[in-house]
C-alpha cells in the first residue's frame, strides 16, 4: 500500500484501504488524515440539487456579469479610435474558441487552456490591447477636464482679461 499526503500508512482507522483503480483510471489518493473530512451533511445536500437548477443559477450568474461587462462598457468613450478597436478586437478574440474551436488543437496544452476558454482570451486579449494602444494610440482628449489655470494672475489661460 501506498502513503498518503502526510507519510501515514494508507489505510486510516475510519477508512477502507484504497483498492485498485479501474483501467485507464490514474490512482486514487487516500483523504488526508490531518484534514478534518467533508462530511455527508454538506455533500448531500448539494448533491441533491438537480441539474436544471445547477444550471439555471450559472446562466443566472453569467447574465449579471454580462450585464455588469455592459455598464461598464457604457461608461467609456467608445467613440475614441483605439477605445473602439481594443472592445472589438478582444470580442472577436474571446468568441473564436465558440466559432473555430479546433483553431488551437495544435497549440500546447497550457495555451490551450487559456485560448480555449472564451472569457479567458477575451480578457487576456482586452488587457494587451488596452496596454499597446494605451502606449502607441492617438491620446485622448477629455472634454471634462478642468482648463488649465495661470498660476500668475489665477485666470484661465486664453480667456480675455
Amino acid at each position: 500500500m501506498g502513503a498518503s499526503w502526510h507519510g501515514a500508512p494508507a489505510v486510516a482507522a475510519d477508512r477502507a484501504p484504497v483498492g485498485p483503480n479501474p483501467p485507464g483510471r490514474p490512482a486514487r489518493q487516500p483523504a488526508c488524515p490531518a484534514c478534518p473530512p467533508v462530511g455527508p451533511s454538506v455533500s448531500r445536500p448539494l448533491a441533491a440539487v438537480p441539474e436544471p437548477v445547477v444550471g439555471a443559477a450559472g446562466l443566472i450568474i453569467y447574465a449579471v456579469i454580462a450585464t455588469t461587462g455592459f455598464g461598464m462598457l457604457s461608461r467609456e468613450n467608445l467613440s475614441h479610435g483605439t477605445n473602439g478597436i481594443v472592445v472589438a478586437l478582444a470580442l472577436c478574440v474571446g468568441l473564436l474558441p465558440v466559432f473555430a474551436p479546433e483553431m488551437y488543437a495544435g497549440l500546447p496544452v497550457w495555451a490551450r487552456t487559456v485560448f480555449g476558454s472564451g472569457v479567458a482570451a477575451w480578457a487576456l486579449a482586452a488587457v494587451v490591447l488596452a496596454a499597446v494602444f494605451g502606449r502607441l494610440g492617438p491620446k485622448e482628449e477629455k472634454p471634462w477636464a478642468e482648463p488649465a489655470k495661470d498660476p500668475v494672475a489665477g485666470a484661465e489661460v486664453g480667456s480675455a482679461p
